[in-house]
């Protein structure tokens, strides 16, 4: 048993908090797992490990796009594995209940552990980036980039539960002090598809299209205000 474990509180925070599947989220995905296909597409990754996969949007994504050949996920929640097991997911194996830190898998028994907007939420960030480099040979991972200028002098909660925030720069070296070699990277937007869910279909699409002109444009800048 790990020393680390979710606080009580947080774990019961994501107890029910799954309770089918979102559109929100199958939309989200798709900026994801094209992330994921863009970095990772070179490397090795018939057996892949999703981290913190929730109701499975990412893993299901994946399969649909004929990326890895089985398809693992570990979750905190019984909501979460719940909805997992009744989901038919192409090469999906299965999920494993874990302690948020220690993963049961053995040594370098994964081709990939995905670690999709998961860092941001943890109390002990170095201990699970650790953890999936010990069962990985690769790891990928995510973060929103919101350590921005409009980032608040002091911490507030929020719902989205998040309680790290990363700019670029931060973000790799957290990753270098968990005594890894970052090999590739990249800062995107989300898919079209979440921004006109969000926004609609005008004023969606346009915002999509002006920030991604922007990022292409002026990466630093876009980085410091977004």
């Amino acid at each position: 048993m790990s020393e680390f474990s979710v606080r009580e509180d947080l774990k019961a925070t994501y107890s029910d908090f799954y309770d089918g599947q979102s559109e929100w989220r199958r939309v989200s995905a798709l900026g994801k797992a094209d992330n994921i296909v863009t970095l990772c597409g070179d490397l090795p990754h018939r057996t892949i490990l999703d981290v913190g996969a929730g109701e499975g949007s990412v893993l299901n994504r994946l399969g649909e796009l004929g990326f890895g050949e089985c398809l693992h996920a570990a979750e905190i929640s019984e909501s979460a594995k719940d909805a997992l097991s009744g989901r038919s997911i192409p090469g999906f194996v299965g999920v494993e209940l874990f302690d948020g830190y220690s993963l049961p898998f053995p040594d370098q028994s994964l081709d990939i552990v995905i670690l999709s907007h998961v860092v941001e939420h943890l109390e002990y960030p170095r201990k699970l980036i650790t953890d999936a480099a010990r069962v990985g040979r690769h790891v990928f991972i995510e973060v929103p980039l919101e350590h921005t200028r409009r980032l608040g002098e002091n911490f507030a909660p929020n719902p989205m539960g998040h309680i790290n925030f990363y700019a670029k720069n931060t973000i790799r070296q957290l990753v270098q002090t968990c005594d890894l070699e970052i090999v590739s990277g990249h800062m995107s937007q989300p898919d079209r598809s979440a921004y006109i869910h969000q926004f609609g279909r005008f004023k969606g699409g346009l915002k999509h299209s002006v920030k991604g002109m922007a990022l292409r444009m002026m990466p630093r800048f876009c980085q410091a205000l977004w």
